[in-house]
């Protein structure tokens, strides 16, 4: 895997074979004195493993796009609406960005070079992961660093605090998540923290850690839900909450329908027909999904656990439980109140469409990234480039002997099928040999035969004619035995 680091090199063209442009310019809207002096890059989901320098991006065609992985994209679209320059590093889905752009006018940069994050970088990472080394590298450069939490932090990513691993969503206790401790740690190390979630800005602020409110968007208005609904109630298969929801199905009278993985067109047509989502996640982000099912009139039913959900609760047109078990009987009651599952799915078309109202995303974006901007460099900045910069070289190193690994690892298996064919070839030779001994035995008997043969009618001249005829019959059995023909 070559690993190719330039500090300024951008290309804006990649054509790759078919001739599809894959990279396109930005259009840019109106810029303004600030944005001119800085370079925001969106950074989707490092390659394994993790290197010291920005990755190219990795432009596909897949339509499948993880809700946080597609709220980046949108998160890059809005930033370059402004005019400023912006890069999308990672996988990017191109149907996805495609929409994005055209529909908002705006479109961010795909590098196809890995890079090193320069002074003039605002570098703008998911905050999932576990792989230290990820956010070290930016903590450790000149760049400005921003988090993006689309979850609490300790959820599903590392939340600056030694010992911690991974948990699962189904069993993490609830208090560990988004602690003080962790946003006192971001702040020491200089970073900023955007989200989506009001609960965390809240917690992230009472410690004094800059984190900006930039909530979500979406350039592209949902279709309107259909006429008549014709499935009761649903649940999503991708998912993590996936088992919590089949517990709930079991339990219910109506019959519940599974929304299989697909691509987002496909999935939200199939929750626009749902009159009710089933939604038992304990503890997430805000739910992406909980506003795409209210924007399709779908009513969700929820835990109350979650805290750092938006848009759960009647007012929004959602409904919150305290526990699975209330879950099944929630839904029934529901079903059974057509003026009040009506009344909630008409709250929820308002409060969703509220919720990512592009206009006002722009502006909160706009806002986050000129408060990154503006903020004055703290003092231990100059320092941890420093620290970076002397440590960037034998991590280069050592991807290179990752790399190198990698390459011998490929001809030991190619050397390792060879052999394994030699050792084929060789099986074959000696059962090849052991027939021809047979043979060969066979022809040492038939010879001794007519040896035997011919010194018996040497000593019994009389029975010469007789000798001969069996000469000629052992020498007609010789030739059978060997497969000769006469």
């Amino acid at each position: 895997m070559a690993r190719r680091v330039q500090p300024s090199a951008r290309s804006t063209l990649d054509e790759p074979q078919g001739g599809r442009a894959r990279l396109s310019g930005r259009r840019r809207g109106p810029i303004t004195e600030q944005a001119s002096n800085w370079r925001v890059v969106v950074s989707v989901i490092d390659p394994e493993p993790a290197g010291w320098g920005l990755p190219p991006a990795d432009p596909h065609d897949g339509t499948f796009v993880a809700g946080g992985v597609r709220t980046l994209h949108e998160l890059a679209v809005a930033a370059a609406v402004s005019g400023r320059e912006v890069e999308l590093r990672g996988p990017v889905s191109l149907p996805t960005l495609d929409a994005l752009a055209d529909a908002a006018g705006a479109r961010p940069e795909l590098p196809t070079e890995e890079r090193r994050p320069t002074e003039r970088d605002i570098v703008v990472m998911l905050g999932g992961g576990h792989e230290v080394l990820r956010f070290a590298r930016l903590v450790l450069s000149p760049a400005r660093f921003v988090l993006a939490l689309l979850a609490p932090p300790g959820l599903t990513g590392w939340p600056f605090v030694s010992g911690w691993r991974p948990p699962s969503g189904l069993t993490v206790p609830l208090d560990s998540v988004a602690r003080p401790e962790h946003f006192r740690a971001m702040a020491a190390l200089g970073v900023d923290l955007w989200t989506h979630m009001a609960t965390v800005q809240e917690r992230a602020d009472a410690v004094g850690a800059r984190c900006a409110f930039i909530g979500n968007g979406d350039p592209l208005p949902p279709a309107p839900p259909p006429p008549v609904k014709d499935v009761p109630v649903v649940y999503l298969e991708a998912s993590g909450w996936r088992s919590l929801a089949e517990e709930v199905a079991a339990r219910m009278q109506t019959p519940v329908q599974a929304i299989p993985k697909g691509d987002h067109e496909t999935v939200m047509a199939a929750l626009a027909r749902a009159h009710v989502l089933i939604w038992p996640a304990r503890v997430t982000g805000h739910g992406r999904v909980l506003w795409e099912a209210r924007a399709r009139g779908t009513v969700v039913v929820g835990l109350s656990s979650n805290i750092y959900a938006t848009g759960l609760d009647e007012a929004s047109g959602a409904i919150a439980v305290d526990s699975l078990e209330q879950m099944p009987g929630a839904v029934e009651s529901l079903l059974a109140d057509p003026e009040r599952l009506d009344a909630l799915a008409q709250a929820g078309l308002g409060s969703a469409r509220e919720q990512v109202d592009w206009a006002r995303y722009v502006e909160r974006v706009d806002a986050a990234v000129a408060a990154t901007e503006q903020r004055p460099e703290d003092a231990a900045a100059s320092a941890r480039a420093a620290i970076g910069e002397s440590l960037a070289q034998p991590l280069e190193e050592r991807l290179r002997a990752i790399d190198r690994v990698g390459e011998l690892d490929a001809a030991l298996a190619q050397a390792t099928a060879r052999v394994g064919c030699l050792d084929g070839e060789f099986a074959d030779a000696r059962e090849a040999l052991r027939e021809l001994g047979s043979q060969l035995h066979l022809a040492e008997s038939s010879i001794v035969e007519t040896s035997a043969a011919l010194a018996d009618a040497r000593a019994n001249p009389v029975g010469e004619a007789r000798s001969l005829a069996l000469l000629n019959e052992l020498a007609r059995r010789a030739r059978r035995r060997l497969a000769v023909r006469p």
